[in-house]
């Protein structure tokens, strides 16, 4: 029994450290700059910001937690399987029986805690990116008026567009005079 629960969580905290650097190859001649459009990547902005790498390193930790709280319950569900599985000629059959449907129940459990982790985990970086978010938009509508835009492309989902006209930079420098980082820990799922 792995600890795949964890990777969707991490793999999104190593991309938001990752992030930063990663930019789509520019074309060598960029094309014009034309006034009043603008592009800006979201995720670079959150990514490269000190607040961004700050939540990603604090996600990074409490998935590490988490992993170390379940890793001794499911090393010992491992152990039981095999134990039980090299045992099971030798056992009777309903003592076999009780001991696999006693394993059962405690795996159901363990999946069920390992479930509700993640589900934290999930949650505590929703919030912290809402949190994120709430500074950056007075911020990036600034910055909008700052630089004259009249139009505001998505620069993740276009394949180029002059640098020039890229207002993320200014985005990230402004966060980071504003905010730095953010305390928190693992936050308990909203009760439905």
């Amino acid at each position: 029994m792995k600890l795949p629960l964890l990777a969707s969580v991490a793999a999104v905290a190593m991309a938001l450290a990752g992030a930063a650097g990663a930019q789509p190859a520019q074309p060598t001649n960029p094309g014009p700059v034309i006034p009043g459009i603008c592009t800006f990547n979201q995720g670079r902005a959150v990514a490269g910001s000190m607040v961004g790498q700050a939540v990603s390193a604090r996600m990074q930790q409490l998935t590490d937690a988490v992993r170390a709280e379940l890793q001794p319950e499911g090393s010992a569900i491992e152990a039981e399987v095999a134990a039980l599985q090299q045992g099971q000629a030798s056992l009777p059959a309903d003592q076999f029986q009780q001991r696999a449907g006693a394993l059962q129940q405690r795996a159901g459990a363990y999946q069920q805690l390992a479930a509700q982790r993640e589900g934290e985990l999930q949650y505590t970086q929703g919030l912290q990116i809402q949190r994120i978010g709430e500074t950056m938009d007075p911020i990036l509508v600034q910055v909008y008026q700052e630089r004259g835009c009249g139009l505001l492309f998505d620069r993740s989902a276009m394949f180029g567009a002059n640098p020039a006209m890229d207002i993320t930079d200014r985005v990230i420098e402004l966060m980071n005079q504003q905010l730095q980082t953010l305390s928190f820990d693992r936050s308990p799922l909203p009760q439905q």
